[in-house]
C-alpha cells in the first residue's frame, strides 16, 4: 500500500560487465549492451495496465563475441514507487533482488532474475490485453506490413506531418500520457517534440537490417536492430544532430485486422 496520489513505479538496475534486458509484464522496458557498468531508474508505468500483481524479469547474457557472461559481472535490481509530482516525499522500496555476483557462479550464457510486485494505479489502459497471437502469421507478410508502416513514418517525418503522425500512433500517445499523469497542457508540449527536428536531411536504416521480436506470448511484435530496442532508427546528414529511435511495438486486435501501435 502507498499514499501517493500519482504513483510512478520504477525499477533501479545496476550492472557491471554484462548486457541486460529488462521486461515488465512480458513487455520490453530497455536493453543495455554498452561495455562497462550501467545504472538506471526506469519508470515502468506504461507496462502497467491496471492495479494488481506485476511481473518483471532481467536477463543477462555475454557480450558479442564472448561465450559466457564475464566473471567480473554483477547485477542489482530494486523496485520502487514514488509520487510523480511530490518530489520531497521519499520513494518506497517494494522489492529487491540480492546482488548477483558471477565470480562465484558457474559459466553461464544466460542468467534471468524474475519476480513480482503489487501496483496500485488510478487508471486502466487497454494496452495489448485484447490482442490476437501473431506467432502463426506468415512472417514475410507480417514483416511487409511493418515495413509499410516504416515507409509511411519516414514520409511523415520528412514532411513533419503531425496530424498524420497522431493518426499512425493511434491510442499509444494518450495511454503513455495517462500512465505518466500528463495533462492537456503537458500533452501539447509533448506533441511539439513527437517529430524529430533535424537540421539536415533525414535518413534511415534499410529495413532488411531489422529482425522481428515477439512479446506477450506472441501478441506483440516489434523489429529491432542488433543490440537495440524495438523501434525505427532515423538519423541526419548533419553531423551535429543526434539520431532518433522511434520506439514501436505492434499488436493486432482481431484476426485479419491491421497492425496498430501499442507502445
Amino acid at each position: 500500500m502507498h499514499n501517493y496520489k500519482n504513483p510512478i513505479y520504477e525499477i533501479e538496475v545496476k550492472t557491471q560487465g554484462c548486457p541486460v534486458e529488462l521486461q515488465v509484464n512480458d513487455m520490453p522496458c530497455f536493453i543495455s549492451s554498452d561495455p562497462g557498468g550501467m545504472a538506471v531508474d526506469w519508470p515502468v508505468n506504461p507496462n502497467i495496465m491496471s492495479s494488481g500483481r506485476q511481473r518483471y524479469s532481467l536477463k543477462a547474457h555475454p557480450y558479442s563475441g564472448d561465450e559466457f557472461i564475464s566473471k567480473r559481472a554483477t547485477l542489482d535490481l530494486k523496485v520502487y514507487v514514488r509520487d510523480a509530482f511530490d518530489n520531497p516525499v521519499p520513494r518506497q522500496l517494494l522489492a529487491e533482488i540480492p546482488t548477483v555476483d558471477f565470480s562465484v557462479k558457474d559459466d553461464s550464457q544466460v542468467h534471468v532474475i524474475a519476480g513480482h510486485f503489487d501496483a496500485e494505479v488510478p487508471y486502466m489502459l487497454e494496452g495489448w490485453a485484447e490482442s490476437v497471437s501473431l506467432i502463426d502469421d506468415d512472417k514475410d507478410v507480417l514483416m511487409k506490413e511493418i515495413e509499410s508502416f516504416y515507409d509511411e513514418l519516414y514520409q511523415v517525418f520528412k514532411s513533419k506531418d503531425l496530424s498524420r503522425y497522431k493518426e499512425l500512433s493511434g491510442p499509444r500517445f494518450q495511454e503513455m500520457c495517462t500512465s505518466f499523469y500528463i495533462g492537456k497542457e503537458g500533452q501539447q508540449r509533448q506533441e511539439a517534440r513527437l517529430i524529430p527536428n533535424f537540421k539536415g536531411q533525414i535518413l534511415r536504416d534499410p529495413f532488411h537490417s531489422y529482425r522481428p521480436e515477439f512479446y506477450v506470448s506472441g501478441k506483440v511484435v516489434g523489429v529491432a536492430l542488433p543490440g537495440k530496442p524495438c523501434g525505427f532508427h532515423f538519423y541526419s546528414t548533419d553531423k551535429e544532430e543526434n539520431s532518433v529511435l522511434e520506439l514501436a511495438l505492434f499488436r493486432r486486435k482481431k484476426k485479419g485486422g491491421k497492425l496498430s501501435l501499442v507502445r
